[in-house]
């Protein structure tokens, strides 16, 4: 199989991953709290023009409205499914400040020196071309512009999700997903990917977010995220099985039905 077409597979099943999880996104608390930190990164003006890259729900593009109401915002996102509640949301709240684009990422036509701002929550890592497309939408800010993206750090979710990837692994031969160019949960691998052709300045931010959540809950997460993608390659009885026999396993670490979350993560700002 070519690149090519393996690129447009993977494409495909994170749309359809995504417009599966849509509804469920927003129960995730990490996102928000990111989108939080995200927001207060940066100094804005009236009239800036910002492009928020793989805006899902919505997450970021609120927060960065809440802090700086009078920037201006275009949102685009692969999965319909996604959009079209971000879309709820924006019209819920009355604002009149958003273009959004139903459209993949790596395919952008924005001009060159066109932003002030681009933001990614979470997104990079899944670009199949991610080099490429940093570099292509790196083009379209404005000198002195910023770039902002946030990703998990490496032990993100540890330890529970080492036990969702052992058991797929030992039970159904389901490796983990590895990715190349990597997931940009490390200081190096973050750097790699900024100074890949420019020698762009950036920082690196770790923000600590951690807090109880139940046995049940841990399992939404799953069925609400990227995790998803894995979920959905079992057949109605292995899922079935899989559930009891995992949430046993987490069950083995918890308190009174409790588990602790930890999901920190790294917000990068790239100065252009």
């Amino acid at each position: 199989m070519s690149k090519n077409n393996t690129h447009k597979e993977i494409k495909k099943l994170i749309e359809n991953t995504f417009n599966e999880v849509s509804t469920k996104y927003d129960t995730n608390l990490f996102f928000k709290i990111t989108a939080e930190h995200m927001a207060k990164s940066f100094n804005s003006k009236d009239n800036m023009s910002v492009l928020d890259v793989s805006t899902g729900t919505g997450t970021v593009i609120f927060e960065l409205l809440n802090k700086h109401p009078h920037i201006n915002i275009h949102a685009v996102d692969i999965s319909k499914g996604m959009l079209d509640i971000a879309k709820n949301k924006a019209l819920e709240l009355n604002y009149d400040n958003i273009i959004f684009k139903h459209h993949d990422v790596e395919k952008l036509q924005y001009p060159n020196h066109h932003f002030d701002l681009i933001t990614c929550g979470f997104g990079l890592f899944f670009y199949p071309n991610m080099s490429e497309t940093f570099n292509t939408l790196c083009q379209m800010i404005k000198e002195d512009g910023k770039f902002i993206f946030s990703s998990f750090t490496k032990d993100a979710f540890a330890p529970y999700s080492e036990l969702f990837f052992d058991r797929l692994e030992n039970d159904y031969k389901m490796q983990r997903p590895i990715k190349e160019s990597g997931l940009l949960n490390t200081n190096e691998d973050i750097k790699l990917l900024v100074n890949n052709i420019n020698d762009y300045s950036h920082t690196v931010e770790e923000v600590e977010i951690a807090y109880n959540i139940t046995i049940m809950q841990w399992w939404e997460l799953l069925n609400s995220a990227g995790y998803k993608t894995l979920l959905n390659k079992l057949g109605k009885e292995e899922l079935l099985e899989f559930k009891q026999n995992h949430l046993n396993d987490i069950k083995k670490l918890s308190k009174d039905g409790n588990i602790k979350l930890h999901v920190n993560t790294l917000i990068t700002t790239v100065s252009i």
